[in-house]
């Protein structure tokens, strides 16, 4: 398309490749997940693809969460054959996908019920992590050793990765990730309710 003949892209290396294996023993082209943990989702986020176009077989499971009373987010500056009548199409500005996914991670950390126990066990959130004093690091002084790393079983130690977390993504609120992505605020409080709600 260029006019170059010299062009190599990871597309052709790498990812040409997962395509063709994908395809051989999924059937799909390009999720590696089973497609079928779309069908008993309550929410599915589309961020950025058309389906409906590129990978038909993926929506046979979106119409289940539909017919189900699931919800599909949409996340896409164009409105394609995927967006049905009740889903919620966040429709942004190019480039601004990044900010939308922020405000979603802010507003399920202010607001959602967080079930502290399965943090815990399953992530590193309680892990207290290396803090940069004065041009050099140190362990914090508080929590205790798990293993071989330090870690706070409370979630509210500020070093906690839980705690840095929720103080960097307290800057995505949502009047100004819509000024920022053009998304209309109201679809974007309900995309974000739905969301901690799961």
């Amino acid at each position: 398309a260029l006019g170059v003949l010299s062009m190599d892209t990871t597309v052709r290396a790498s990812h040409g490749m997962a395509v063709t294996g994908l395809l051989d023993t999924f059937g799909l082209p390009g999720a590696t997940h089973p497609v079928t943990q779309a069908a008993n989702s309550d929410v599915v986020v589309l961020v950025g693809c058309n389906p409906g176009q590129t990978t038909p077989a993926l929506c046979r499971f979106l119409d289940r969460v539909r017919e189900r009373r699931g919800n599909v987010i949409v996340i896409d500056p164009r409105r394609s054959e995927t967006i049905k009548k009740d889903d919620i199409w966040l429709q942004l500005r190019p480039g601004t996908d990044n900010a939308v996914l922020g405000a979603f991670i802010h507003w399920i950390l202010q607001y959602a019920q967080i079930p502290v126990d399965q943090l815990i066990k399953q992530s590193d959130a309680p892990n207290i992590v290396l803090s940069e004093i004065m041009g050099a690091y140190e362990r914090h002084k508080s929590g205790k050793y798990k293993n071989w790393k330090k870690v706070d079983a409370t979630l509210s130690e500020p070093y906690s990765i839980f705690q840095r977390m929720k103080n960097h993504f307290e800057r995505y609120d949502l009047d100004k990730i819509t000024r920022i992505s053009g998304v209309d605020i109201h679809l974007l409080r309900r995309a974000c309710t739905l969301l901690a709600r799961t």
